[in-house]
């Protein structure tokens, strides 16, 4: 089966060796809060990594921040010029409207796909939705329920299916791990690598980061590919993990 894989976190040697696996065309490059999450040397890691897909001939997805402020509008939207001018970015997965319309009105050839984030929680998408993000530039969306995206590819969008849906109980502008150890955020030392968590009666929490009790759920009405969806993204924790779900 076709697919493209996104990892929470990459090694140096990761990206070729997930060349190498049967199957995969490309992988999602960027994290949801931090890079300092997926990427030993944060930002400065992406363009690296994209260009590495590239020679191997897959290809690159990124991923948007979930906080996309004024602060880092523009930085974000010149990363992904650059990425553009220099052929290194197949399609940005976005959950900002703002965002959205930035890059739209750009008109390049890059695919728009709207985030499996770019929901409430309660994860309801309905018809005056997808008319809005389609009017905004989108082209496709990530979805993990196959009548919601039985509803989407009717609307016109592409449907990009997710195997390893993420799942949380909260998340934070502000970094949780910097918080719990008293650490400067700028000074960090990727203190999100570090096994945290947060007990509060009954409840406790893993620590990653920006994100409260982060899981992956694979769910069994997405482990095989849906005859209406043009993608197919499987999500793990690392390499390990991967190859346990596509085995």
């Amino acid at each position: 089966m076709q697919m493209l894989v996104g990892l929470s976190e990459y090694q140096s040697d990761d990206i070729l060796s997930l060349c190498d696996i049967p199957g995969v065309e490309g992988a999602v490059i960027g994290d949801l809060f931090c890079q300092k999450r997926m990427f030993s040397h944060g930002e400065w890691d992406i363009p690296r990594y994209c260009e590495a897909l590239k020679k191997k001939g897959k290809k690159t997805i990124l991923q948007t921040p979930m906080y996309m402020t004024p602060r880092y509008l523009p930085q974000w939207l010149d990363l992904v010029a650059y990425l553009n001018d220099h052929s290194l970015v197949d399609a940005v997965l976005v959950q900002d409207i703002g965002l959205l319309a930035a890059l739209a009105r750009k008109k390049t050839d890059t695919v728009l796909c709207w985030s499996q984030m770019g929901k409430g929680r309660g994860s309801q998408i309905n018809g005056p939705f997808l008319q809005l993000i389609l009017q905004l530039g989108a082209t496709a969306i990530q979805l993990d329920v196959p009548a919601r995206g039985s509803a989407a590819a009717e609307s016109g969008l592409e449907v990009w299916q997710v195997y390893g849906s993420l799942t949380y109980q909260t998340f934070w502008r502000e970094c949780y791990s910097c918080d719990q150890l008293d650490q400067n955020p700028q000074q960090c030392g990727r203190l999100c690598g570090k096994p945290i968590s947060i007990t509060s009666g009954d409840l406790t929490l893993s620590v990653n980061g920006h994100i409260l009790g982060e899981q992956l759920i694979y769910k069994p009405e997405a482990e095989h590919r849906w005859a209406f969806s043009q993608q197919y993204m499987v999500y793990a924790k690392d390499k390990a993990a991967l190859k346990d779900v596509i085995v």
